[in-house]
Order: C-alpha cells, then sequence, then structure tokens
C-alpha cells in the first residue's frame, strides 16, 4: 500500500473511525524513516548554509 504523506494525513485526520490497523502498521514500517532521513539531511544542510 503506496499512498503519499499528505494523503495518509488526510485519512487519519478525517476518517478515523475508518482507520485500519495495517494501513497504520505500514505507515510506521515504510515511511517514518526515509521522513526521518529526509529531516535529518535538511537540517544538517540548513546547519552548513
Amino acid at each position: 500500500m503506496e499512498s503519499t504523506f499528505s494523503e495518509q494525513r488526510d485519512f487519519i485526520a478525517h476518517g478515523y473511525f475508518d482507520i485500519n490497523i495495517d494501513f497504520i502498521e505500514d505507515v510506521i514500517k515504510n515511511d517514518l524513516k526515509p521522513l526521518e532521513l529526509a529531516v535529518d539531511f535538511f537540517i544538517e544542510y540548513l546547519k552548513k548554509n
């Protein structure tokens, strides 16, 4: 199940009664680490510039 972060946010924010635990597990397993790496990269970039 691939989706964009904004789609995931919209789903959780507006469909919280229909949240599927498999969807949440997928997000945790597949999307949080790439986001963390991207944020860390930009933090380091901003520190240097």
